[in-house]
């Protein structure tokens, strides 16, 4: 049932776009923020979530989703064919790979000092 709401919402959403961003949503991938929905529309829901429209290249149709998941690996499912994209916001992929250079970083760290420690008991 939410699947149908769904799809039409997306489609009358996608309706209200201007020629630029479904340029952008087609050819490029861009997800389009709609709005928050919380417990007055989904039942059960207790509190809000962004939604997003976004173009599926499966099957070709608008969707409308909210992200799926941890941060470090969110995703909007398509409303249409359930087809799933990464949603990982920039904010969250700089920091991870801030997080691999400082682990790189110490792991360098530890193997140069455990060469010195080792050189300087041998006389």
């Amino acid at each position: 049932m939410q699947n149908i709401q769904l799809v039409n919402e997306a489609r009358e959403a996608a309706q209200r776009l201007s020629p630029f961003k479904t340029f952008l949503a087609k050819r490029f991938g861009k997800k389009i923020y709609l709005c928050h929905e919380g417990p007055e529309k989904h039942e059960g829901w207790t509190g809000q979530l962004p939604f997003y429209l976004f173009w599926c290249s499966v099957c070709e149709h608008w969707a409308k989703n909210y992200p799926n998941g941890f941060p470090e690996r969110q995703r909007l499912h398509c409303s249409n064919c359930n087809a799933r994209y990464s949603f990982v916001q920039l904010r969250i992929q700089l920091q991870m790979v801030s997080e691999l250079f400082k682990v790189a970083y110490r792991i360098r760290t530890m193997k140069r000092d455990s060469g010195t420690d080792s050189g300087a008991g041998s006389v």
